[in-house]
């Protein structure tokens, strides 16, 4: 179940945002091996504050946002897992400079590569999780 996810106070120029929530602490925050890519969503259109609890691709598509590759190589949101220790989930929302990207994939990688030269400002939430 996707969360509820807003925000407020966009600099001005912004005409789109990017998500990207990640969980850094896998597989335990005392032994991080490889980040976790829980959610990338971006083209997201600039009159957007929110991400509503439970949207689905679907809804999200709908509305012109594109859900890139979560870690199962699969669009949408990943609900958390944690297997050891208590892990923090980080949520980032970019501001950016023009209305689009054009990623050259569809996963953090290729996002962050496409977002390069039109990050305006961003905001971040984290939480934590137990298993």
């Amino acid at each position: 179940m996707a969360p509820d996810i807003q925000w407020t106070g966009a600099p001005p120029g912004t005409k789109s945002y990017a998500l990207i929530a990640m969980d850094w602490d896998a597989p335990s925050p005392s032994l991080r091996l490889f980040p976790v890519v829980h959610w990338v969503l971006y083209n997201i259109p600039a009159d957007t504050g929110e991400i509503p609890q439970n949207s689905t691709n679907a809804s999200l598509t709908a509305r012109n946002i594109v859900s890139g590759l979560n870690i199962s190589g699969q669009p949408g949101y990943a609900p958390p897992c944690p297997p050891l220790g208590t892990h923090r989930y980080e949520f980032r929302v970019y501001a950016l400079d023009v209305g689009s990207i054009q990623p050259s994939t569809n996963d953090k990688t290729g996002v962050m590569s496409a977002m390069d030269g039109h990050i305006l400002a961003y905001g971040q939430l984290v939480g934590l999780k137990r298993p």
